[in-house]
């Protein structure tokens, strides 16, 4: 289906929904949400979010995304859900226009980091699909949540007492809404995995607190990592050698001098990759003015105590071709020497040739 006839099936469907034009749109504010049951215990709890800044992705994670999660007797997650919202013209205050849900294994692979990598796949619905789920505001600090499932429709409550971190489906559907139109509009278009990987040494940077996903979409021999931290201040995309900042938070500065006061260096050529990112935030602001910049590591080699020192070129994409903005050095004992413009001024040492 052309991109004109599918728009015009989208107005059609939500022209269907509207009952009265004269209803106000309204948005719930973000924060957690909390469904109880009658006698006050937890059955499922509701994210919103919204995430101000600049990248490629800003434009999918500055509107509302709202994550539901089902949650058995013990506390365990047992469905999610991720969906958009768009306000309503209709006796409903929002719809969700697309999304996805994680049960099952999906869900069980979604939440598990072992050295085989489990994939899950996002189960997608979409409007275009004929298949939306609603919300309505009855209250400033309550929302009603219909056509989502037995478990996660219901009433919820605002309960400022709860963190509201960006969820991992929060996560790959800002990302997927940005990258991956076509899985929400083509019913056939390939779907590809996802895997969640983690490390212990990754701590060193956010205690721990990050998503490192393996990415497949749409599926190729090939994969790529996506990384973030739970409130998606700084995403990066891995693609072998090159590292590309796909969203910088407004607040990002206060995480900034948080998440890496205590860092040390890593073995990680990410981590190290984020590192350098926050060390221009700090002193050379001017390299990450224009969108697009990116790293390129060319080169890395290993000197006494086992330092080991990265040398990663910093670019800037333009007209077909990229312009360099200077070079750094990166050690894995936590330093940082960039030099700016497109000749580096750093001395290499000579490598080693084998004894003829």
């Amino acid at each position: 289906m052309k991109a004109s006839r599918i728009l015009i099936a989208l107005t059609a469907f939500l022209m269907t929904l509207a009952l009265s034009v004269s209803v106000f749109a309204a948005q719930p504010k973000p924060g957690v949400y909390v469904k109880r049951d009658s006698t006050g215990k937890t059955e499922a709890r509701m994210y919103v979010i919204s995430r101000l800044g600049k990248g490629p992705l800003a434009s999918a994670a500055n509107e509302l995304s709202i994550t539901l999660e089902a949650v058995d007797a013990q506390g365990n997650v047992t469905e999610q859900m991720v969906s958009d919202y768009v306000e309503g013209l209709a006796a409903v205050a929002g719809t969700g226009l697309e999304g996805f849900y994680l049960t099952g294994e999906n869900l069980r692979n979604s939440q598990t980091a072992t050295p085989d990598h489990p994939h899950f796949s996002p189960e997608r619905f979409s409007a275009f699909w004929a298949r939306h789920v609603e919300y309505n505001l009855p209250g400033p600090d309550r929302v009603v949540a219909r056509r989502c499932s037995e478990k996660l429709d219901g009433t919820y409550v605002y309960d400022g007492s709860l963190e509201c971190y960006v969820t991992l489906p929060a996560l790959i559907f800002n990302y997927e809404r940005t990258y991956c139109r076509n899985q929400y509009e083509n019913r056939n278009a390939p779907k590809g995995y996802y895997a969640l990987a983690r490390d212990p040494n990754r701590s060193a940077y956010h205690t721990g607190s990050d998503y490192v996903l393996q990415v497949n979409n749409p599926p190729r021999e090939e994969h790529w990592d996506l990384i973030s931290d739970y409130q998606m201040n700084l995403v990066m995309e891995t693609r072998n050698t090159e590292n590309r900042f796909l969203f910088v938070g407004n607040d990002y500065s206060r995480w900034s001098e948080g998440a890496w006061y205590s860092f040390s260096g890593s073995d990680l050529t990410d981590v190290n990759s984020l590192f350098l990112y926050q060390h221009l935030f700090r002193n050379a602001p001017d390299l990450l003015e224009k969108p697009g910049m990116f790293f390129r590591q060319t080169d890395s080699w290993k000197g006494k105590a086992d330092v080991v020192t990265w040398e990663i070129e910093i670019l800037q994409p333009e007209n077909g071709a990229e312009t360099k903005l200077g070079t750094a050095l990166v050690g894995n004992h936590g330093t940082v020497m960039l030099e700016k413009g497109a000749e580096s001024k750093f001395k290499k040492p000579k490598k080693k040739g084998k004894k003829k």
